[in-house]
């Protein structure tokens, strides 16, 4: 009794430290040299050497957050930074908690909030800027929500002025300014009078602009401003190279894709709830076959989440979400669905394949809404057929609900048991270390962690720290374990399509005369290492989302223009050295 007492009143303080020791169970293993290389030479150029890493302004916030946990932490490498992970991802998923505690049923909102924690199959990477988008929306969307309903202006204020400090999270957060909708909307719900939606209006205006002013300072007093203004220029340049994966053209496909995959994947999820409803409407209610129902069910979730959940999970959030906002629902706060919808919709646009990258730091608050909203509606629509009166229609939601959780934490356990995020294979398999101070507790397979450790002590001989390396084309994780500067203003330089790359190299080369280290690789790095490529620097292949014929001809005409000797081979990486 004692026992059950103790669980019942700490369950969401249990449930929290479960979540947290899952998380740092699996972060000790996992080595991807691209996007976390990314971020992680950000931070540690961040008040070094900025200028290094002007691409990367970009996510600037992100940069200034990271950059002082580097300065706390110098040699706590990427175990730190995934710490710094599990922090943020655990005080989003208290924050969306603490939001919608008051209006969405217990049960459902803690399973729908370890649906959004765990739904990458791969587990987590370090901190970066997605992590603190997340926080800074949910954080908004939670003073936004409390303002409107305490009638306070300054709460109203201040969530304007988070939104905006967070666009520089993400530049394209800025299409979170939309939440402005939320404010007249609520005044229409409520019957406000137009003077007082007008005045929320105004001040949420003012907010906002106060947010983007506070940055535009804090820019100034660090020297930044110029590298900002370069990283605009560039990333618009970006948007409007056709061949870029951030082109606009680009981005709109790949959310025309992503409907596309919602819609798919949305009805293959309603074909699954109605087979299981006939059958607990159909079969006898004796406990062997109510154990068929629920493994059954358990199977077909797991099948369907076993690929593209986010789009499962989103095709939910909009259905929930819609149905939420209809008056045949009449949900007691519109106004927190509308905001949850907004935010799903909006906030993954300007990722370079949007939803499916970006969708899940979009739907904290949208999926649990939505689950409740789902869970509620069965239990009236079901409430409405009773045509057979032994049937207990208002278990059947409980049992969808815990046979569709079944399903997808059983098919979340395996998949991050096989892979860690860019380093596929089964985590018993990753039990070996890269040679390097930053890399400390990190746990990676033999085959990688061979590749990575013949390497660097050879690097290490050409290149000291603070010195310039063009690391060419997906290993940006080079220059954390180094301590090197990228020379192209970008640590990542794959993401710059050939022409754009070319220039960098013609504008280096105007900023500096002493040329770089270079080293460049002979195999794929993006997902996982391939076998070496023994023609992978011909300019006769044709061009993938990871090969560009233009890229690799301009990297081959700048090592030949500048006299480059080849210093140390072997079968996956080339160094070069200026004679």
């Amino acid at each position: 009794m004692l026992l059950r007492q103790f669980f019942s009143k700490h369950t969401v303080s249990l449930y929290v430290v479960v979540l947290v020791m899952f998380q740092l169970l699996i972060a000790f293993q996992g080595f991807d040299v691209c996007d976390e290389g990314f971020s992680l030479t950000f931070y540690q150029q961040f008040f070094n050497a900025p200028t290094s890493v002007e691409y990367n302004f970009a996510y600037w916030l992100s940069g200034l957050v990271g950059g002082l946990w580097y300065q706390l932490f110098p040699e706590g490498g990427i175990l730190w930074f995934r710490l710094l992970a599990i922090l943020f991802n655990t005080s989003t998923l208290i924050l969306s908690y603490k939001l919608l505690k008051p209006y969405v049923n217990k049960q459902v909102l803690l399973v729908a909030l370890a649906m959004v924690l765990f739904i990458n199959d791969y587990g987590f990477i370090v901190f970066y800027h997605n992590t603190l988008t997340a926080f800074l929306v949910v954080l908004s969307a939670y003073y936004l929500i409390r303002g409107l309903e305490r009638q306070s202006l300054y709460l109203i204020g201040l969530s304007a002025f988070i939104c905006a400090i967070n666009i520089f999270s993400r530049l394209p957060n800025t299409t979170m300014l939309i939440a402005l909708l939320v404010v007249p909307y609520y005044g229409v719900l409520n019957g406000d009078k137009l003077k007082a939606s007008l005045k929320k209006i105004a001040v949420y205006i003012s907010g906002a602009i106060l947010g983007v002013a506070f940055i535009v300072l804090l820019l100034y007093v660090l020297g930044q401003t110029q590298i900002m203004r370069n990283a605009i220029e560039s990333i618009l340049n970006s948007g409007s190279s056709s061949a870029s994966t951030h082109s606009f053209s680009n981005l709109f496909e790949a959310y025309w894709d992503n409907i596309i995959g919602i819609v798919w994947q949305t009805l293959k999820w309603g074909s699954i709830v109605v087979s299981l409803i006939a059958g607990w409407l159909i079969l006898p209610k004796i406990k062997p076959l109510k154990l068929v129902w629920f493994l059954v069910g358990a199977v077909l979730f797991a099948l369907l989440f076993s690929s593209k959940s986010i789009y499962t999970l989103y095709g939910l959030t909009i259905i929930g979400g819609y149905i939420g906002l209809t008056k045949l629902f009449n949900h007691p706060q519109r106004h927190l669905v509308l905001l949850a919808i907004l935010i799903a919709v909006f906030l993954p646009f300007g990722s370079d394949r949007g939803i499916w990258n970006s969708g899940y730091m979009s739907i904290w608050l949208g999926l649990p809404i939505a689950m409740d909203v789902l869970h509620k509606s069965l239990d009236k629509a079901l409430a409405s057929i009773r045509f057979k009166k032994e049937v207990k229609f208002e278990k059947l939601s409980v049992a969808l609900l815990l046979v569709t959780a079944l399903g997808y934490f059983s098919m979340k356990s395996y998949n991050i048991a096989q892979q860690a995020y860019f380093d596929p294979g089964s985590r018993l398999d990753k039990t070996f270390t890269i040679h390097s101070k930053f890399a400390k507790g990190i746990y990676t397979t033999e085959e990688r962690a061979k590749v990575i450790n013949e390497l660097l002590p050879q690097l290490q001989e050409h290149v000291q720290p603070n010195d310039a390396l063009l690391a060419y084309q997906s290993l940006p994780m080079l220059h954390f374990l180094t301590e090197t500067k990228p020379y192209l203003r970008n640590p990542w330089v794959w993401i710059y399509d050939g022409e754009i790359f070319e220039n960098q190299l013609k504008e280096a080369q105007k900023h500096t005369d002493k040329l770089p280290v270079v080293v460049v690789q002979k195999f794929e790095t993006l997902s996982e290492f391939s076998a070496p490529i023994p023609d992978y620097f011909s300019e006769e292949r044709e061009d993938t989302y990871s090969y560009s014929a233009q890229r690799t001809k301009a990297m081959n005409a700048f090592l030949k223009a500048n006299d480059y000797k080849l210093v140390w081979s072997n079968a996956y990486f080339n160094i070069y050295k200026a004679k």
